[in-house]
């Protein structure tokens, strides 16, 4: 089979296939190492996929380790948040991914994938741009992130429009930051900006904004506002050096409107089907998730010879990531008003019972529409 795409999501499904003992090739437009614009941070729900890969003690020796996150609201208050954050920048963590599936059996090799059809025999013709012989696989798994134009081709999303636009850079500074920090400033809502300690002194700062309404948005605006503006993102900037320029992309959080499953003989994973949360912009655990999602559900098929083992996969993206993406929806629908915003973290600050809610939501044990619930914010007064 191939794997088009060799980021989280594809170095994943690959890793679990070739473990399986099944041929695989993984196809990727770019040279490792490459960049990739992120806010580089991973959250706890990746922990559990990478540990049965047998990654997670190297990615959190070679990362930076960080023991909670703390949340400003665009009024300014904040609170803080304990948890196990590894911070590992895209370019060394997609390496070590794709290098482990090599290291389990799969082939790699680059090449940009054109367009792909389904044979009457049920196999898979890819056409490779550039050449004119064909790659031929029983299954395929796109893992192609906010490189929609494959998937596009071949009916595997509704919408072309992004979701939301990024904007991140590393600088290297002596200000000592020990926790994540995520900021939403009034000026970048409906969005939020980042400052994620990498180690060694240097640090990913970068912004996200939502595109709703269709509004006209100068990234670059926001980006020098929320640096300028935000006290440690200013402080920060006022003693650094610019460890790489600035770079932008686009992100996709629309996971209702794509299809995870084309002719019960292609799979997309990840962000090119919209996995990525919206209010947070967290992608890596989602990728991660679907790619073992979608893997799991390939085995299933060639094991027993029966393709309606696939549909496994859209029933557990549908149980499993689709309710918490829509909470995330939700919240960010309440954190987008300034008003509620810090509303709700004035409660987090001095509820016990409201921190743990939001604790569980940020660490993906709990769905956030818990926290952001009339209820929640009631009993908050007592509890």
């Amino acid at each position: 089979m191939v794997v088009i795409g060799a980021g989280p999501a594809g170095s994943v499904a690959a890793f679990q296939l070739a473990r399986k003992g099944h041929r695989v090739l993984v196809v990727d437009m770019a040279r490792f190492p490459r960049e990739k614009v992120c806010g580089d941070c991973m959250i706890t729900d990746v922990a559990g996929i990478l540990r049965r890969m047998g990654l997670y003690d190297m990615i959190r020796a070679v990362g930076s380790v960080l023991d909670g996150i703390t949340i400003f609201s665009p009024g300014g208050v904040n609170f803080t948040i304990d948890g196990d954050f590894v911070t590992l920048k895209r370019r060394q963590l997609d390496t070590i991914m794709v290098r482990a599936a090599v290291e389990s059996g799969a082939a790699f090799g680059y090449g940009h994938i054109d367009n792909l059809k389904v044979e009457s025999d049920g196999s898979v013709l890819l056409f490779v741009r550039g050449s004119t012989a064909g790659l031929k696989a029983r299954y395929v798994v796109v893992a192609t992130g906010s490189h929609i134009g494959l998937a596009r081709r071949i009916g595997g999303v509704v919408s072309n429009k992004p979701s939301a636009i990024a904007m991140r850079c590393y600088v290297k500074s002596k200000v000592k930051i020990n926790h994540l920090l995520l900021c939403y400033e009034r000026h970048l809502l409906p969005g939020y900006g980042w400052i994620v300690p990498l180690g060694n002194d240097e640090y990913n700062l970068g912004c996200g904004y939502f595109l709703n309404n269709n509004k006209h948005v100068d990234l670059n605006k926001c980006f020098e506002s929320f640096t300028t503006t935000f006290p440690a993102a200013k402080k920060i900037m006022s003693d650094s050096k610019i460890v790489s320029p600035s770079r932008s992309a686009a992100l996709r959080c629309d996971l209702q409107n794509a299809r995870p499953i084309i002719n019960k003989r292609v799979l997309m994973v990840g962000e090119v089907i919209g996995a990525t949360f919206p209010l947070t912009g967290e992608g890596i655990g989602q990728a991660m998730t679907c790619g073992e999602l979608a893997a799991g559900a390939i085995d299933r098929a060639l094991s027993t010879g029966d393709n309606t083992a696939l549909e496994e996969y859209k029933a557990r993206v549908d149980s499993e990531l689709k309710p918490r993406h829509e909470g995330y929806e939700y919240a960010q629908k309440w954190a987008s008003r300034k008003w509620l915003n810090d509303f709700v973290a004035w409660r987090v600050k001095r509820s016990p019972f409201l921190l743990q809610v939001c604790t569980e939501f940020i660490t993906h044990s709990d769905n956030p529409r818990r926290l952001y619930s009339v209820s929640a914010l009631l009993k908050s007064f007592w509890r």
